[in-house]
């Protein structure tokens, strides 16, 4: 990933799982030491926390998302919607909270744009 980061504009970091969470964490925290470039990247970075699994608790996804305030420019959760697993996704299927926040997330990405 690191060899990509050079001719990356932006970051996008999805994380559904604990143990993605501290990869994208050390991702950003080593990008900030790399480069001026990939120092702006983590700045600028948009961190998605997806609740992918109904018992992991919102309050859990939260607190993923705040522990990326101090190393990226904003962190959206998304929380668990039966809609997002098996089969194709369609928008139209997902609960309107779950629309909504993916709508945030969106906006999150075009204001750094």
């Amino acid at each position: 990933m690191h060899d990509l980061l050079p001719a990356a504009e932006h970051l996008l970091l999805p994380s559904a799982r604990v143990s993605e969470s501290a990869e994208s964490g050390a991702l950003l925290e080593a990008s900030q030491d790399r480069d001026e470039h990939s120092a702006e990247l983590a700045r600028n970075a948009v961190v998605v926390v997806l609740q992918s699994e109904r018992n992991g608790g919102v309050a859990h996804a939260q607190s993923i998302a705040d522990g990326f305030a101090s190393i990226a420019r904003a962190a959206v959760t998304i929380t668990f919607d039966r809609a997002l697993h098996g089969g194709a996704l369609r928008f139209d299927s997902l609960s309107r909270s779950t629309q909504d926040a993916w709508l945030a997330a969106g906006a999150a990405v075009a204001a750094g744009l």
